[in-house]
């Protein structure tokens, strides 16, 4: 296969379990208000700065990027962008839609593109959105109008999946003007525009955010006039609120209490697996975890099937390591996840210099469904292995990652776009969160296969790359163990037609052919 071959291969990659359901209400719902009430919510909805589920739940239905997914097919399809080609191995040109209007009633032009991927927003290291914006693009060289209507791509080295990246976490186009308008990236944050279906109308922090219907959106007529997303974090509060009628939808429903919601009439739970993983976290800038053979024994003390069987009913399933079969042909189906194996965990202990210190365990309450439980079971699984484990519960995420004393803590990462770079590279590699900001993790080894992964288009040497990252992760120098593929559940109303899917936002953009 020639490079132009794997290239034009790459860009019409099937990604159809990422959406496995239909992904939006009809438009015989439309024409009011739908409530859902959500675990967690973010004070700003500005993609860069919040990559949280709970932030990209609502934005993405306020941007829009270049290109995204076709909910039938899986495939990439147009969007803002009509058409794309590629020049060469380094250099993509799209071609821009035209006649697209920005909430704030500007007209999308290249201008706007090149601006959504400049130094002033993206790469700003003052920006709080700095590292996302490098994690995702921090392999472009330029971003160039290059006529009234196209934009050219350029990138560093080779890049097999820019196509993809157009497609994902944090390329979302916004108004030069309007950004500039706002007078601070901070005030920006709060007050964000966009092309996407729903516009900001309010957002009240710790309350509640309000989007209203863009009337002139490019891709169709939104299928409500307005969505609002209320905070209500006690799990009970939202299933009771759902069964009062207060809201339409609530998300994170636990699977111990599906049948509560489900045995009402007319009311259903929707949802399952999506494209995260679940995650508890071992950080190794930590004197005392800096010990991988007491990583390694943390990770082998977990059963984890017991944790999807008992406690999620099998409504979900363990991982294969740090991988999707989404992955297609880059997906190693002989690289392992990790294994529950006691004696092996023991034995790994004695290797250590640990000597039964207490190690804290820091979660927050339900921001993720089962989290106090899944901690309580966590702790006695270590406990079996003689590792002393004191689960701490904080209010914020803040807290969860003060220094020092960070330890062990929950996360959870999502598969971006199809391919390990979506995923090993972005998430995990030496210009992601895992290795800037969420632990003091850092693995020569695995960041050169991470540039490999990268940059090169042979598909053998590619596969080889990931082998080698996924090892890694599991059997030599561990920051993680994957507990089971995250999975969302929703309590709704009847009436509402809205479907989720394998990613991990609601989707309320309307349904198009093109």
């Amino acid at each position: 296969m020639n490079r132009r071959t794997l290239l034009k291969a790459l860009g019409g990659t099937a990604v159809a379990s990422f959406v496995s359901l239909s992904r939006t209400s009809s438009a015989a719902d439309g024409g009011r208000e739908l409530k859902i009430a959500v675990q967690d919510l973010k004070n700003t909805l500005e993609p860069l700065r919040e990559p949280a589920l709970s932030a990209e739940r609502i934005y993405f239905n306020i941007f829009d990027s270049l290109l995204d997914y076709d909910p039938t097919s899986g495939k990439l399809r147009p969007s803002l962008a009509n058409a794309w080609r590629r020049v060469d191995d380094r250099t993509l040109e799209v071609d821009l839609r035209r006649d697209v209007q920005f909430h704030s009633g500007q007209e999308l032009t290249a201008d706007d593109v090149v601006f959504s991927f400049g130094a002033e927003r993206m790469f700003n290291s003052k920006n709080a959105g700095y590292g996302t914006g490098i994690s995702n693009f921090g392999g472009l060289a330029s971003v160039q109008v290059v006529g009234p209507n196209t934009v050219r791509f350029v990138t560093k080295d080779p890049d097999p999946i820019l196509e993809h990246r157009l497609a994902g976490q944090a390329s979302q186009i916004i108004s030069a003007k309007d950004y500039l308008g706002a007078g601070s990236y901070d005030a920006w944050s709060t007050k964000v525009i966009g092309t996407g279906p729903y516009k900001l109308d309010l957002l009240k922090a710790g309350e509640f955010v309000r989007l209203s219907a863009h009337g002139q959106y490019w891709g169709g007529v939104p299928s409500y006039n307005s969505l609002t997303f209320r905070l209500a974090r006690d799990t009970s509060a939202r299933i009771a609120g759902l069964l009062a009628k207060e809201y339409d939808i609530i998300t994170d429903v636990p699977p111990d209490q599906i049948a509560t919601i489900s045995k009402n009439p007319g009311f259903e739970v929707l949802g399952g697996p999506v494209n995260n993983i679940r995650m508890v976290m071992f950080d190794p800038s930590d004197p005392i975890l800096n010990d991988r053979h007491l990583r390694l024994a943390l990770c082998s003390a977990i059963d984890y099937q017991t944790i999807v069987s008992q406690l999620w009913n099998n409504k979900t399933t363990t991982t294969d390591g740090f991988q999707f079969k989404e992955f297609g042909e880059l997906f190693v189906s002989d690289a392992g996840a990790p294994k529950f194996d006691l004696d092996k965990a023991k034995q790994l202990l004695s290797k250590s210099k640990y000597h039964g210190e207490e190690l804290t365990y820091r979660i927050m309450p339900d921001y993720y469904p089962l989290q106090i439980a899944t901690a309580e079971v966590l702790q006695q699984m270590w406990a079996a292995a003689g590792i002393n484990v004191k689960v701490e519960v904080n209010e914020t995420w803040a807290l969860v990652q003060r220094q020092p004393g960070r330890q062990i803590f929950d996360l959870s990462s999502t598969m971006w776009y199809p391919d390990p770079v979506g995923y090993l590279v972005q998430i995990w590699g030496e210009r992601g969160p895992i290795q800037k900001t969420w632990t003091g993790w850092k693995n020569d080894e695995f960041n050169r296969l991470g540039r490999i992964v990268e940059t090169s288009l042979n598909v053998s040497e590619r596969k080889a790359a990931v082998a080698g990252m996924l090892k890694i992760m599991t059997e030599e120098d561990p920051t993680a163990a994957p507990l089971h593929f995250l999975a969302q559940f929703y309590g709704a109303s009847n009436g509402v037609q809205w479907r989720p899917n394998r990613r991990t936002w609601m989707d309320f953009k309307p349904v198009r052919s093109a």
